[in-house]
């Protein structure tokens, strides 16, 4: 089976609700949506409708009832008793390609979008008791809006290209502390070595109050990898970190990037040879891209 929620705007000014459906992956119903709220089992593919159109895909991941006040739901805190959790697969909407409501009436045959699913939270769709249109239907429109947004059912970009995506400096730091914060480590950002003499790009200790981080980061886009080894060498010397990181620029052939590392690190950067791990800046995208989706699961994993 499959369901249409409604959830009448993504526009927070217009619905101070959806925000927690961004942040929490949170919604949810009246007791009038009770017994299509009752199908909805994990896994079950889910799509958001807004603003006319369908403009995000995602799963269930949980069902609850609770009768607490969601303090974001500023309406009514405790009219929705009937909680779902979603699974995104698309949380950023400001260039998706929707499916608008026109289409669903007339491509599709979803006679309730003649009126935008007014009055109507919750579209229940396959062979279940209290559903209004057959899976199949369902499963066209979904795999049409997970095509138009080059979307896999995991989530990720059907392929990603380098030559698409544009990261500065500061964009990939970014990236790295959010990772660090993702994995339950402590982050710094631009953290001075105790001499004062390097400043490295981020840090991760296991807890704020190590002196030492386990993990040192110097991301190197502009081909000076000598400072940069410099740097990493020097955070060994301080502190005996127990794993540092190039992450090198080089679109094309990472390999390539790493062959002119190398030579150094037999060199005048021998003793941190062991401990130094050479990754390329889309690798990093990579990881990032895919486990931000899975926030709370890897929060909850590696959690010490």
């Amino acid at each position: 089976m499959g369901a249409i929620i409604n959830v009448v705007s993504f526009r927070l000014e217009k619905n101070p609700h959806i925000k927690t459906i961004f942040e929490r992956g949170l919604w949810g119903f009246s007791e009038r949506y009770r017994k299509g709220w009752s199908r909805l089992e994990r896994g079950v593919k889910v799509l958001l409708y807004g603003d006319g159109a369908i403009r995000v895909a995602g799963y269930i991941k949980d069902r609850s009832e609770s009768h607490e006040p969601v303090n974001d739901w500023v309406n009514n805190p405790t009219g929705y008793p009937l909680h779902v959790t979603l699974d995104l697969l698309n949380r950023d909407i400001s260039g998706v390609k929707p499916i608008e409501r026109i289409e669903l009436v007339n491509r599709y045959g979803i006679g309730l979008a003649k009126m935008g699913f007014k009055g109507r939270g919750l579209t229940v769709f396959g062979d279940v008791e209290g559903a209004t249109y057959p899976w199949e239907k369902f499963n066209e429109i979904w795999s049409e809006f997970l095509k138009r947004n080059n979307l896999t059912e995991e989530g990720l970009p059907t392929m990603v290209k380098p030559e698409e995506v544009r990261l500065s400096h500061d964009d990939m730091v970014n990236i790295i502390c959010k990772l660090g914060e993702l994995f339950n480590f402590h982050v710094r950002r631009e953290e001075w070595t105790p001499d004062k003499i390097y400043r490295c790009d981020v840090t991760w200790r296991d807890y704020e109050t190590h002196i030492s981080p386990v993990k040192v980061f110097e991301v190197e886009f502009s081909g000076n990898v000598d400072h940069a080894l410099s740097s990493l060498a020097h955070a060994y010397d301080a502190w005996r970190s127990e794993q540092l990181f190039l992450i090198v620029e080089d679109e094309k052939d990472t390999e390539r990037a790493k062959r002119l590392v190398e030579p150094r690190i037999r060199g005048a950067f021998a003793r941190i040879s062991q401990r130094l791990k050479i990754v390329g800046w889309a690798d990093i995208y990579m990881i990032y891209e895919n486990l931000k989706r899975k926030e709370e699961l890897v929060k909850v994993l590696t959690k010490r």
